[in-house]
């Protein structure tokens, strides 16, 4: 009887780990920003928060961005990471809780922050070197970015 109770015990936790392998084999990965924003990487970088609030954790990128909302884009999720301005905000989502943006490209070139996907809605363009608090119309409300010169 000993032996069949360990055998059933044994059974179950494998159960359990199959069940909960199937379970995670639907489950899209997440992505983390690729790199802190830094300044010889030529990145467009999202932070957390606004100057008054030391901006925090950061998103950044060197390639546009047609949506940071993963029901538009397949299913992948974009966070913020710990960074050079702080850590608050990080493991939050990209996607509409950006309130600052800072252009780290060398050559002057310029971004655009959008409030919807594909580069759609209010914008605001953001110039080299600069750090810049969100306006009104994408602050928070932030779904798409690229380079425009």
């Amino acid at each position: 009887m000993k032996s069949l109770g360990f055998r059933r015990t044994v059974g179950a936790i494998l159960g359990a780990g199959a069940v909960a392998a199937v379970a995670l084999a639907g489950v899209q990965p997440a992505t983390a920003a690729t790199n802190n924003c830094t300044e010889s990487d030529g990145r467009m970088c999202l932070y957390v928060n606004s100057s008054p609030y030391g901006y925090n954790a950061e998103y950044g990128r060197n390639a546009q961005m047609p949506s940071l909302n993963h029901n538009v884009n397949g299913g992948t999720k974009y966070y913020f990471k710990a960074g050079s301005k702080g850590s608050v905000g990080t493991g939050g989502l990209v996607w509409n809780n950006a309130a600052a943006a800072r252009n780290l490209h060398w050559d002057d070139h310029h971004f655009r922050v959008y409030s919807e996907s594909n580069y759609r809605g209010a914008s605001q363009t953001i110039y080299d070197p600069y750090t810049y608090n969100l306006n009104e119309g994408v602050k928070n409300e932030n779904t798409s970015y690229r380079w425009i010169s």
